[in-house]
């Protein structure tokens, strides 16, 4: 599904070894890496798993949330506060997307049937993580922008292999990491 390929890119930091996460948080302190990821997702669309949004200190602002979840109405009660701005999106519902307004999906069709859903060309969305959703939704993505952190870590949770990508460049150097962008390759 070409169309919907077209709108999903992968943005992550993983360390030398591979790591991602440890207990739902991101195991170093980098903030010039937390900007470069603001500065490349605001404004747009970031899709990420349950764990990954609990995870986070805060939404994140200037971005629209789209959380990942096989249990929406149980996280609804768990985090009534955190889900406030949230709408549950419901492909029965006949509902028109929005570009200014925040989604929870139970199933990476559903999340596939809001992007077809768009009247018009559908938003740019980032996908940022966690494991799972980057296993799941990297065939998916068009491109991918990775930072590569420059230590080596204990974690819990570990990015998938690179299979289909391929890397066009170094994007930005930093003295802690590099950004590389990355581009599916054609089947």
């Amino acid at each position: 599904m070409p169309g919907v390929r077209s709108c999903f890119q992968a943005i992550v930091a993983v360390s030398a070894n591979g790591v991602i996460g440890l207990q739902q948080r991101i195991p170093w302190n980098i903030p010039d890496e937390y900007r470069w990821f603001r500065r490349k997702t605001l404004g747009h669309h970031v899709l990420m798993g349950c764990c990954t949004y609990l995870g986070l200190p805060r939404t994140l602002d200037g971005r629209y949330q789209l959380v990942l979840t096989k249990r929406p109405e149980e996280r609804l009660r768990q985090a009534p506060r955190r889900f406030a701005g949230i709408r549950r999106w419901k492909p029965s519902s006949g509902e028109v997307p929005s570009g200014t307004q925040s989604y929870l999906f139970c199933s990476v069709p559903d999340l596939e049937h809001w992007v077809e859903s768009w009247k018009t060309d559908p938003p740019l969305i980032f996908v940022c993580g966690g494991a799972e959703i980057y296993r799941q939704l990297l065939p998916m993505c068009s491109e991918l922008f990775l930072s590569r952190i420059h230590l080596r870590v204990e974690g819990d949770r570990f990015f998938p292999s690179l299979d289909g990508f391929e890397r066009v460049g170094v994007i930005e150097e930093h003295e802690e990491f590099q950004v590389e962008h990355y581009r599916q390759r054609e089947p």
